[in-house]
């Protein structure tokens, strides 16, 4: 159900991708939409194995795809995670997000990524005219020795379709088939009990255990509920 691909770098080139990335079309929009996947740029090898792209995954459901980000992303990012609603249940995002801070942290994914790095993703629906950015994704470890946790948000606009739970899926899928994680874990804010349901939906359940973090968007302390999913026994 899940496709994955991966196009390969010479090192001595590794940070060239950086201003094709930041230059991509529209019409390059479209044609990942299409089916293409890649970038096709001179100094890109034929693909050796459909997991990554040189950034990262690049997973695709039957209506979203998920991608590394580019800088073409940053204003989409700035407005949609910028969202007061959007922001206050996350950990790291301030609000207000100004563009500048969103391309820095495009540039700041594209500098520091390697196969062991934490996955930052970009969610984009699939349409015949190329789609848009509805939100984010990523899998990621916050010590060497955690577990790997997932997370996501999306986009007000595209809210009520069910693509949170399509989104979580395919982060479960892609951490249980390419990571080999036995165990997948996932929190929420204690005021956002719809993102729990969610998570309940996709398996996980609540630990007992509950921590308090600092959310920038809220400039404040915020009560997370753990929850974890079990890959060995699923």
């Amino acid at each position: 159900m899940y496709r994955f691909s991966r196009w390969q770098t010479p090192l001595n080139k590794r940070f060239a991708h950086i201003e094709p990335f930041a230059v991509t079309s529209g019409a390059r929009q479209r044609n990942r939409a299409s089916g293409e996947t890649g970038h096709r740029l001179p100094f890109c090898l034929p693909p050796r194995n459909p997991m990554e792209t040189m950034m990262g995954p690049r997973i695709e459901t039957t209506r979203l795809l998920l991608r590394p980000p580019e800088m073409s992303d940053a204003p989409d990012i700035a407005r949609y995670a910028g969202d007061y609603d959007i922001a206050k249940m996350t950990m790291l995002i301030p609000h207000p997000y100004p563009e500048p801070a969103a391309e820095m942290w495009v540039l700041m994914r594209l500098a520091g990524w390697d196969k062991t790095a934490n996955r930052h993703l970009i969610l984009q629906t699939r349409d015949v005219d190329g789609g848009e950015m509805c939100g984010m994704a990523g899998v990621f470890k916050r010590s060497p020795e955690a577990d790997w946790e997932i997370g996501y948000w999306i986009a007000k606009p595209f809210w009520g379709r069910g693509l949170a739970t399509e989104a979580g899926q395919a982060l479960i899928d892609y951490a249980r088939d390419e990571l080999a994680a036995q165990a997948v874990t996932a929190g929420h804010y204690d005021d956002n009990p719809a993102s729990g349901r969610v998570l309940e939906k996709l398996g996980f359940r609540y630990t007992g255990e509950a921590c308090e973090q600092f959310c920038l968007g809220r400039l404040a302390r915020a009560n997370c509920l753990d929850m974890k999913l079990d890959l060995a026994a699923a």
